[in-house]
Protein backbone atom coordinates (compact mmCIF):
# COMPACT_ATOMS: atom_id res chain seq x y z
CA UNK A 1 0.00 0.00 0.00
CA UNK A 2 1.16 3.53 -1.31
CA UNK A 3 1.58 6.54 1.64
CA UNK A 4 2.04 9.52 0.31
CA UNK A 5 2.77 12.28 2.99
CA UNK A 6 3.01 15.88 2.49
CA UNK A 7 4.06 18.25 4.84
CA UNK A 8 3.87 22.33 3.79
CA UNK A 9 6.61 24.15 5.43
CA UNK A 10 4.90 27.98 5.03
CA UNK A 11 8.65 29.05 6.35
CA UNK A 12 8.73 32.58 5.37
CA UNK A 13 10.47 35.60 6.67
CA UNK A 14 8.27 37.55 9.28
CA UNK A 15 10.43 39.57 11.35
CA UNK A 16 8.17 42.20 10.86
CA UNK A 17 5.33 43.19 8.29
CA UNK A 18 7.75 45.61 6.59
CA UNK A 19 10.27 42.98 6.14
CA UNK A 20 7.87 40.09 5.58
CA UNK A 21 6.56 42.19 2.33
CA UNK A 22 9.99 42.65 1.29
CA UNK A 23 11.00 38.54 1.40
CA UNK A 24 7.20 38.51 -0.79
CA UNK A 25 8.73 40.84 -3.11
CA UNK A 26 11.75 39.20 -3.64
CA UNK A 27 13.83 42.10 -2.28
CA UNK A 28 17.68 41.50 -2.15
CA UNK A 29 18.10 43.34 1.11
CA UNK A 30 16.32 40.66 3.29
CA UNK A 31 18.94 38.69 2.50
CA UNK A 32 19.94 38.96 6.20
CA UNK A 33 17.19 36.67 7.09
CA UNK A 34 18.12 33.75 4.61
CA UNK A 35 20.38 31.29 6.94
CA UNK A 36 21.27 27.33 6.51
CA UNK A 37 18.56 26.45 3.93
CA UNK A 38 18.36 29.84 2.53
CA UNK A 39 18.34 28.27 -1.16
CA UNK A 40 15.03 26.45 -0.50
CA UNK A 41 13.30 27.25 2.55
CA UNK A 42 12.87 31.51 2.06
CA UNK A 43 12.68 32.00 -1.85
CA UNK A 44 10.43 34.68 -2.89
CA UNK A 45 8.23 33.07 -5.45
CA UNK A 46 5.29 34.38 -4.70
CA UNK A 47 4.87 37.54 -6.64
CA UNK A 48 1.78 39.27 -8.03
CA UNK A 49 -0.34 36.50 -5.53
CA UNK A 50 -2.65 37.85 -2.75
CA UNK A 51 -0.07 38.13 0.59
CA UNK A 52 -1.85 37.35 4.24
CA UNK A 53 -1.66 40.11 6.65
CA UNK A 54 1.41 39.51 8.76
CA UNK A 55 1.12 37.73 12.05
CA UNK A 56 0.68 40.36 14.89
CA UNK A 57 1.85 37.92 17.91
CA UNK A 58 5.54 38.29 18.59
CA UNK A 59 7.04 34.31 19.15
CA UNK A 60 7.30 31.28 17.30
CA UNK A 61 4.20 30.29 15.00
CA UNK A 62 2.32 27.63 12.76
CA UNK A 63 1.41 29.75 9.76
CA UNK A 64 -1.85 27.93 8.15
CA UNK A 65 -2.31 27.14 4.44
CA UNK A 66 -3.34 30.27 3.33
CA UNK A 67 -0.04 31.53 3.25
CA UNK A 68 1.88 30.25 -0.16
CA UNK A 69 4.76 27.27 0.83
CA UNK A 70 8.06 28.00 0.15
CA UNK A 71 9.20 24.17 0.63
CA UNK A 72 7.27 21.41 0.22
CA UNK A 73 8.62 17.93 1.90
CA UNK A 74 8.39 14.60 0.71
CA UNK A 75 8.93 11.48 2.70
CA UNK A 76 10.54 8.67 -0.05
CA UNK A 77 9.52 4.85 -0.55
CA UNK A 78 11.48 2.84 -2.37
CA UNK A 79 7.71 1.30 -4.25
CA UNK A 80 8.14 1.94 -7.89
CA UNK A 81 4.73 4.04 -7.82
CA UNK A 82 6.05 6.38 -5.66
CA UNK A 83 9.35 6.93 -7.52
CA UNK A 84 7.52 7.93 -10.42
CA UNK A 85 5.50 10.38 -8.60
CA UNK A 86 8.34 11.99 -7.63
CA UNK A 87 9.56 12.27 -10.99
CA UNK A 88 6.83 13.30 -12.47
CA UNK A 89 6.53 15.99 -10.01
CA UNK A 90 10.11 17.33 -10.62
CA UNK A 91 9.29 17.03 -14.65
CA UNK A 92 6.16 19.21 -14.15
CA UNK A 93 7.56 22.15 -11.80
CA UNK A 94 11.00 22.61 -14.24
CA UNK A 95 8.61 24.79 -15.99
CA UNK A 96 6.72 26.68 -12.76
CA UNK A 97 8.53 29.81 -11.75
CA UNK A 98 6.23 30.00 -9.17
CA UNK A 99 6.72 26.84 -7.88
CA UNK A 100 7.85 26.22 -4.46
CA UNK A 101 11.11 24.24 -3.08
CA UNK A 102 10.80 20.65 -2.90
CA UNK A 103 12.84 18.56 -0.29
CA UNK A 104 13.00 14.46 -0.58
CA UNK A 105 13.57 12.99 2.99
CA UNK A 106 15.77 9.84 2.11
CA UNK A 107 16.15 7.00 4.99
CA UNK A 108 19.68 5.97 6.07
CA UNK A 109 19.21 2.83 4.00
CA UNK A 110 18.39 3.94 0.93
CA UNK A 111 20.89 6.73 0.19
CA UNK A 112 22.55 4.64 -2.91
CA UNK A 113 19.24 3.49 -5.02
CA UNK A 114 17.90 7.25 -4.17
CA UNK A 115 21.21 8.62 -5.95
CA UNK A 116 20.98 6.33 -8.89
CA UNK A 117 17.35 6.91 -9.26
CA UNK A 118 17.55 10.57 -8.57
CA UNK A 119 20.93 11.40 -9.52
CA UNK A 120 19.80 13.64 -12.63
CA UNK A 121 17.75 16.21 -10.58
CA UNK A 122 21.31 16.86 -9.18
CA UNK A 123 22.16 19.26 -12.13
CA UNK A 124 20.57 22.40 -13.13
CA UNK A 125 17.41 23.25 -13.83
CA UNK A 126 16.32 20.51 -11.41
CA UNK A 127 18.89 21.18 -8.64
CA UNK A 128 17.27 25.11 -8.59
CA UNK A 129 14.67 24.03 -6.70
CA UNK A 130 14.97 19.90 -5.76
CA UNK A 131 16.88 19.03 -2.61
CA UNK A 132 17.42 15.75 -1.16
CA UNK A 133 17.94 15.10 2.03
CA UNK A 134 19.56 12.17 3.82
CA UNK A 135 18.05 11.59 7.58
CA UNK A 136 19.69 9.22 9.72
CA UNK A 137 16.35 6.86 10.51
CA UNK A 138 15.12 3.81 9.01
CA UNK A 139 11.88 5.48 7.84
CA UNK A 140 11.01 8.85 6.34
CA UNK A 141 8.02 8.52 4.68
CA UNK A 142 5.34 9.90 7.11
CA UNK A 143 6.95 13.56 7.21
CA UNK A 144 4.36 15.50 9.30
CA UNK A 145 3.87 12.93 11.59
CA UNK A 146 7.89 13.54 13.08
CA UNK A 147 7.96 17.13 13.06
CA UNK A 148 6.29 20.95 13.06
CA UNK A 149 7.61 23.81 11.51
CA UNK A 150 7.05 27.32 13.44
CA UNK A 151 8.94 30.29 12.56
CA UNK A 152 9.35 33.19 14.43
CA UNK A 153 7.98 36.23 13.53
CA UNK A 154 10.80 38.40 15.74
CA UNK A 155 13.95 37.29 13.38
CA UNK A 156 12.12 35.31 10.61
CA UNK A 157 14.02 31.58 11.85
CA UNK A 158 12.49 28.17 11.20
CA UNK A 159 12.18 26.19 14.47
CA UNK A 160 11.33 22.56 14.48
CA UNK A 161 9.39 20.96 16.74
CA UNK A 162 9.49 17.60 17.23
CA UNK A 163 6.93 15.26 17.91
CA UNK A 164 7.14 11.59 19.55
CA UNK A 165 6.63 8.93 17.26
CA UNK A 166 5.56 5.46 18.78
CA UNK A 167 8.31 2.82 16.66
CA UNK A 168 10.69 4.87 17.49
CA UNK A 169 12.65 4.15 14.63
CA UNK A 170 11.86 8.32 13.08
CA UNK A 171 13.17 10.12 15.97
CA UNK A 172 16.38 11.14 14.90
CA UNK A 173 14.60 13.35 11.94
CA UNK A 174 13.80 16.27 13.68
CA UNK A 175 17.37 17.05 14.96
CA UNK A 176 18.84 15.75 12.01
CA UNK A 177 16.56 18.65 9.55
CA UNK A 178 17.38 21.24 12.32
CA UNK A 179 21.42 20.59 12.29
CA UNK A 180 20.98 20.51 8.45
CA UNK A 181 18.65 23.54 7.63
CA UNK A 182 20.31 25.30 10.87
CA UNK A 183 17.59 26.00 13.00
CA UNK A 184 15.88 25.83 15.93
CA UNK A 185 14.67 22.87 17.66
CA UNK A 186 12.05 21.99 20.34
CA UNK A 187 12.76 18.62 21.94
CA UNK A 188 10.72 16.14 23.12
CA UNK A 189 10.38 14.88 26.68
CA UNK A 190 11.73 11.85 27.03
CA UNK A 191 9.41 8.50 27.05
CA UNK A 192 10.65 6.41 29.78
CA UNK A 193 8.12 3.28 29.29
CA UNK A 194 7.05 1.58 26.03
CA UNK A 195 3.35 1.65 27.89
CA UNK A 196 3.91 5.98 27.93
CA UNK A 197 4.39 5.95 24.53
CA UNK A 198 1.87 8.26 22.52
CA UNK A 199 -0.77 6.88 20.56
CA UNK A 200 -1.63 8.56 17.61
CA UNK A 201 -2.70 11.88 18.94
CA UNK A 202 0.75 13.19 18.95
CA UNK A 203 1.45 13.69 15.14
CA UNK A 204 1.70 16.59 13.23
CA UNK A 205 -1.71 15.93 11.23
CA UNK A 206 -3.22 16.63 14.96
CA UNK A 207 -2.06 20.11 15.00
CA UNK A 208 -3.16 22.24 12.68
CA UNK A 209 -3.04 25.81 12.39
CA UNK A 210 -5.74 28.53 11.29
CA UNK A 211 -6.27 31.80 10.92
CA UNK A 212 -6.14 34.31 13.96
CA UNK A 213 -3.25 33.05 15.20
CA UNK A 214 -4.98 30.28 16.29
CA UNK A 215 -4.03 26.11 16.60
CA UNK A 216 -7.07 23.52 16.41
CA UNK A 217 -5.61 20.15 18.39
CA UNK A 218 -7.17 16.80 18.41
CA UNK A 219 -8.38 15.97 22.08
CA UNK A 220 -6.17 12.93 21.73
CA UNK A 221 -2.89 14.75 22.26
CA UNK A 222 -0.68 13.65 25.24
CA UNK A 223 -0.45 16.23 28.11
CA UNK A 224 3.50 16.46 27.34
CA UNK A 225 2.84 17.51 23.62
CA UNK A 226 -0.21 19.91 24.72
CA UNK A 227 2.21 21.47 26.76
CA UNK A 228 5.21 21.93 24.31
CA UNK A 229 3.03 23.89 22.23
CA UNK A 230 1.57 25.94 24.83
CA UNK A 231 4.86 26.78 26.39
CA UNK A 232 6.71 27.31 22.52
CA UNK A 233 3.77 28.32 20.21
CA UNK A 234 2.68 32.33 20.68
CA UNK A 235 -0.91 30.98 19.42
CA UNK A 236 -4.06 29.90 21.46
CA UNK A 237 -4.97 26.36 20.86
CA UNK A 238 -8.16 25.29 20.81
CA UNK A 239 -9.13 21.65 21.18
CA UNK A 240 -11.71 19.67 18.97
CA UNK A 241 -12.95 15.96 19.67
CA UNK A 242 -11.41 13.54 17.33
CA UNK A 243 -10.51 11.05 19.68
CA UNK A 244 -13.42 8.87 18.37
CA UNK A 245 -11.21 8.13 15.02
CA UNK A 246 -8.35 5.96 14.10
CA UNK A 247 -6.08 7.73 13.78
CA UNK A 248 -8.03 10.31 15.03
CA UNK A 249 -6.72 13.29 13.68
CA UNK A 250 -7.98 17.32 13.50
CA UNK A 251 -6.65 17.30 9.73
CA UNK A 252 -9.07 14.58 8.86
CA UNK A 253 -11.84 16.27 9.69
CA UNK A 254 -10.72 20.25 9.52
CA UNK A 255 -8.67 23.00 6.93
CA UNK A 256 -8.27 26.06 6.19
CA UNK A 257 -8.05 26.97 2.56
CA UNK A 258 -7.43 30.06 0.58
CA UNK A 259 -9.96 31.96 -1.22
CA UNK A 260 -10.40 34.46 -3.82
CA UNK A 261 -12.31 37.75 -2.48
CA UNK A 262 -15.39 38.82 -3.88
CA UNK A 263 -15.81 41.70 -2.27
CA UNK A 264 -14.15 43.94 0.67
CA UNK A 265 -15.93 42.47 3.16
CA UNK A 266 -15.88 38.62 2.54
CA UNK A 267 -13.07 36.30 3.86
CA UNK A 268 -9.85 35.30 1.87
CA UNK A 269 -10.23 31.55 3.36
CA UNK A 270 -13.20 28.97 3.65
CA UNK A 271 -12.61 26.34 6.26
CA UNK A 272 -13.28 22.79 5.01
CA UNK A 273 -14.93 19.90 7.19
CA UNK A 274 -15.74 16.47 7.04
CA UNK A 275 -19.59 15.96 6.41
CA UNK A 276 -21.13 12.50 7.28
CA UNK A 277 -24.80 14.16 6.98
CA UNK A 278 -23.69 15.68 3.93
CA UNK A 279 -22.67 12.18 2.60
CA UNK A 280 -25.69 10.29 3.35
CA UNK A 281 -27.93 13.22 1.93
CA UNK A 282 -25.51 12.50 -1.53
CA UNK A 283 -26.32 8.79 -1.39
CA UNK A 284 -29.74 9.52 -0.88
CA UNK A 285 -30.70 12.02 -2.83
CA UNK A 286 -27.88 10.53 -6.12
CA UNK A 287 -27.85 6.57 -4.87
CA UNK A 288 -30.66 5.21 -7.11
CA UNK A 289 -28.84 6.45 -10.41
CA UNK A 290 -25.84 3.98 -9.42
CA UNK A 291 -25.40 0.61 -10.14
CA UNK A 292 -21.97 -0.34 -8.53
CA UNK A 293 -21.51 0.27 -4.53
CA UNK A 294 -18.69 -1.53 -4.27
CA UNK A 295 -16.52 0.19 -1.29
CA UNK A 296 -12.39 -0.47 -1.11
CA UNK A 297 -11.28 -2.19 2.03
CA UNK A 298 -10.30 -0.28 5.14
CA UNK A 299 -6.24 -2.04 4.06
CA UNK A 300 -5.71 -3.32 0.50
CA UNK A 301 -4.67 -6.73 0.37
CA UNK A 302 -1.04 -8.20 0.04
CA UNK A 303 2.20 -8.13 1.39
CA UNK A 304 2.49 -4.51 1.94
CA UNK A 305 -0.71 -4.46 3.75
CA UNK A 306 -0.57 -3.44 7.38
CA UNK A 307 -2.95 -5.71 9.70
CA UNK A 308 -5.80 -4.43 11.54
CA UNK A 309 -8.07 -5.82 14.27
CA UNK A 310 -11.09 -7.32 12.53
CA UNK A 311 -13.71 -4.51 12.04
CA UNK A 312 -17.61 -5.04 10.94
CA UNK A 313 -17.90 -4.83 7.46
CA UNK A 314 -20.51 -2.23 6.66
CA UNK A 315 -20.11 -1.86 2.68
CA UNK A 316 -23.25 -3.68 2.20
CA UNK A 317 -25.35 -0.50 3.46
CA UNK A 318 -24.20 1.95 1.42
CA UNK A 319 -26.74 0.38 -1.27
CA UNK A 320 -29.74 -0.28 1.27
CA UNK A 321 -29.14 3.44 1.96
CA UNK A 322 -29.38 4.78 -1.65
CA UNK A 323 -32.36 2.42 -2.41
CA UNK A 324 -33.70 3.06 1.02
CA UNK A 325 -34.23 -0.18 1.97
CA UNK A 326 -32.75 -0.81 5.15
CA UNK A 327 -36.03 -1.09 6.95
CA UNK A 328 -36.79 -4.29 4.15
CA UNK A 329 -33.37 -6.11 5.08
CA UNK A 330 -32.77 -9.09 7.10
CA UNK A 331 -32.84 -8.55 10.74
CA UNK A 332 -29.13 -8.88 11.10
CA UNK A 333 -28.27 -6.49 8.30
CA UNK A 334 -30.98 -3.92 9.30
CA UNK A 335 -29.41 -3.90 12.83
CA UNK A 336 -25.67 -3.31 11.30
CA UNK A 337 -27.28 -0.74 8.49
CA UNK A 338 -29.11 1.11 11.06
CA UNK A 339 -26.48 0.98 13.41
CA UNK A 340 -24.15 2.32 10.89
CA UNK A 341 -26.52 5.60 9.99
CA UNK A 342 -26.90 6.02 13.73
CA UNK A 343 -22.67 6.52 13.72
CA UNK A 344 -22.25 8.91 11.91
CA UNK A 345 -25.21 10.79 12.53
CA UNK A 346 -23.44 10.83 15.73
CA UNK A 347 -20.67 11.72 14.08
CA UNK A 348 -21.71 14.68 12.23
CA UNK A 349 -23.09 15.99 15.48
CA UNK A 350 -19.36 16.03 16.84
CA UNK A 351 -18.13 17.33 13.42
CA UNK A 352 -20.90 20.02 13.07
CA UNK A 353 -20.28 21.40 17.26
CA UNK A 354 -15.97 21.42 16.83
CA UNK A 355 -16.49 23.68 13.39
CA UNK A 356 -18.91 25.99 15.51
CA UNK A 357 -16.27 26.50 17.77
CA UNK A 358 -13.61 26.61 15.16
CA UNK A 359 -15.50 29.96 13.55
CA UNK A 360 -16.37 31.19 16.35
CA UNK A 361 -13.01 31.22 17.28
CA UNK A 362 -11.39 32.78 14.19
CA UNK A 363 -14.02 34.90 13.86
CA UNK A 364 -13.17 36.89 17.47
CA UNK A 365 -9.09 36.61 16.32
CA UNK A 366 -9.30 38.02 12.69
CA UNK A 367 -11.73 41.09 11.09
CA UNK A 368 -13.54 38.17 9.43
CA UNK A 369 -17.31 38.19 10.16
CA UNK A 370 -18.82 35.61 7.02
CA UNK A 371 -16.41 32.43 7.53
CA UNK A 372 -17.60 30.14 4.33
CA UNK A 373 -17.94 26.47 5.47
CA UNK A 374 -17.42 23.96 3.17
CA UNK A 375 -18.75 20.56 3.39
CA UNK A 376 -16.59 17.86 2.29
CA UNK A 377 -18.88 14.58 1.92
CA UNK A 378 -17.58 11.85 4.33
CA UNK A 379 -18.84 8.69 6.36
CA UNK A 380 -16.95 7.03 8.66
CA UNK A 381 -16.80 3.05 9.81
CA UNK A 382 -16.88 2.31 13.71
CA UNK A 383 -15.03 -1.18 14.36
CA UNK A 384 -17.66 -2.31 15.94
CA UNK A 385 -21.60 -1.46 16.49
CA UNK A 386 -22.04 -0.38 20.33
CA UNK A 387 -24.37 1.16 22.20
CA UNK A 388 -23.05 4.57 22.10
CA UNK A 389 -20.67 6.23 19.38
CA UNK A 390 -18.41 8.94 20.07
CA UNK A 391 -16.12 7.55 22.12
CA UNK A 392 -12.26 6.92 22.17
CA UNK A 393 -13.04 3.24 21.74
CA UNK A 394 -15.02 3.61 18.15
CA UNK A 395 -11.31 3.37 15.99
CA UNK A 396 -13.94 4.71 13.43
CA UNK A 397 -11.96 4.89 9.70
CA UNK A 398 -13.20 7.08 6.43
CA UNK A 399 -14.98 4.48 4.15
Amino acid sequence: MVRLVVLLLLAVSVASCANFTKAISGDPEDEEFFAGCRNYFFQARWRGQAVPYCPENEGLVLLPPTYPPGLVLFGYSPQPVHIQFLRELIEKLVEDQGRPQVGILIPRFENMEAYRLFSKYLEPPYSDFVRFIPVPAEDALWTQDYFEVAVSTISGRGTLIDLPYVSRLEESIPAAMALNCQMGLVTQEPLPKPKDYPGHGDFGGNIEPFPGNLIVAGNNLTATTQKALEVNLSQDILTVNTAWGEPGLADELYSVLPLRQVDKESCEFGITYASPKRALELIKAEGGKQTDFALSPPVPEGKDSIPVVSREDFSPCIELIARDEIAKAKPQLRKKCSEFVRANETYAEIIDGGLGEIIESVKKRTSCNEIQPIALPLLFAPEKIRAKYGLWDDHAVSV
